[in-house]
């Protein structure tokens, strides 16, 4: 899975709630903090793709109360966690 270790921005469109995003407000203002993603996440490369999982459920009754978020996460290394599921291009020596 080495070869699959993603680098550079990844973007996860979803609907978060007021105490959801209050939680991540915080974490920007203490800087010592982390937030933590313990479940799978599906991410994109591609920004228009991870919009469109947030506007999605928009018109959704059980939705109205939840916010559309895009997330942005920047790995500026290769990281082991963040594994890239595609088809990995030629240039990390994968077929």
């Amino acid at each position: 899975l080495r070869r699959r270790a993603h680098k550079g921005i990844a973007y996860r469109g979803t609907t978060m709630t007021d105490e959801e995003i209050n939680a991540y407000t915080w974490a920007l203002s203490n800087p010592d903090s982390v937030i933590e993603t313990s479940t799978f996440v599906s991410t994109s490369e591609k920004k228009e793709i991870a919009m469109a999982f947030a506007t999605q459920h928009s018109h959704n009754q059980l939705y109205q109360s939840k916010w559309r978020v895009l997330t942005i996460f920047h790995f500026p290394a290769a990281c082991d966690t963040a594994i890239q599921l595609s088809a990995v291009p030629d240039k990390y020596g994968c077929i």
